[in-house]
């Protein structure tokens, strides 16, 4: 039998995010700004995801050598717990969504919507914002220090935060999420 786990409140951690950003934002924290900033859009994504798709359930599967977290709704759940041993086919067939862990790209394909009217160049705004560094994931600046961050980068992250952050907001009073 399947065994589920409790899907996050990403919605409540987006809220929460959110406030964080802006105390960090207002103090002129660069790394902490960027970081967060990362982790609000992250919460923001999975919480549309979650929703839209109704999901209740999360599985995790090993794959090769790393663990996959696939997202359920509850029909689905019941289809995948009534098969007696699950395959890896069973797993991806039945899923609603997966847990696109902190990679912004990942989540904005599992929103279709959003998907398909970001233009390009939005995409390579968000592209930027899921690794703002050195091509280093946002997850991963939190250790570096606001020196190493130049003004010229931090203001090219803040346009691409403020771009995506106003097309999400467009977006969501045109389509239901």
């Amino acid at each position: 039998m399947v065994i589920a786990g409790i899907v996050e409140n990403y919605e409540k951690a987006c809220i929460d995010r959110k406030k964080d950003f802006a105390i960090m934002r207002r103090s002129n924290r660069k790394v902490m700004t960027m970081y967060l900033g990362g982790i609000y859009i992250e919460c923001l994504l999975k919480s549309v995801i979650i929703k839209k798709k109704k999901i209740e359930k999360t599985v995790s599967v090993r794959e090769n050598n790393r663990i996959r977290i696939y997202w359920y709704s509850e029909s689905n759940y019941r289809k995948l717990q009534n098969i007696p041993k699950p395959s890896k086919n069973d797993y991806i067939n039945l899923h609603d969504g997966f847990n696109p862990e902190h990679n912004l790209i990942s989540a904005l394909k599992q929103i279709e919507e959003l998907n398909r009217t970001l233009p390009a160049e939005g995409v390579k705004k968000l592209e930027m914002l899921n690794r703002p560094v050195n091509n280093k994931s946002f997850t991963n600046i939190r250790y570096m220090y606001d020196d190493e961050i130049s003004e010229i980068l931090y203001n090219e992250w803040e346009s691409n935060f403020l771009y995506f952050m106003n097309f999400f907001n467009r977006m969501k009073k045109t389509f239901k999420f």
